[in-house]
């Protein structure tokens, strides 16, 4: 849902990290903190990113009136992601891959699953 809203893809075939392998730095915490040129970088890449200026989109939007209805909803929790989250204990499934990558699968997997 990110990408839709204008949040750029970081590790997907044309991420950001793939055209410069160097902006990984630029998220890394330990690089961050100890390197006061790429805080710069960092701080310039998410001004300059459009990530502040991102908007909702349908699919953020369908969530929220799905949630304003009231209906009982079945949910499911997948994390997609290629490093552990601090949420991958709270899912119902995680699938370790990038997210552009893992889309056909995810989908293949969550329609068997609701059959």
């Amino acid at each position: 849902m990110p990408c839709d809203s204008g949040i750029p893809d970081y590790r997907g075939p044309d991420g950001l990290w793939r055209k410069d392998p160097e902006a990984e730095k630029l998220v890394t915490y330990e690089y961050y903190m100890s390197d006061p040129q790429i805080r710069r970088r960092a701080w310039l890449m998410r001004r300059e990113s459009g990530a502040l200026r991102a908007e909702p989109n349908a699919a953020h939007r369908a969530v929220a009136e799905l949630e304003r209805s009231g209906a009982p909803v079945r949910a499911r929790l997948v994390v997609v992601n290629a490093e552990p989250t601090p949420y991958d204990d709270r899912a119902d499934e995680v699938v370790r891959e990038p997210i552009g990558t893992a889309l056909p699968e995810l989908l293949r997997r969550l329609h068997t699953a609701n059959r």
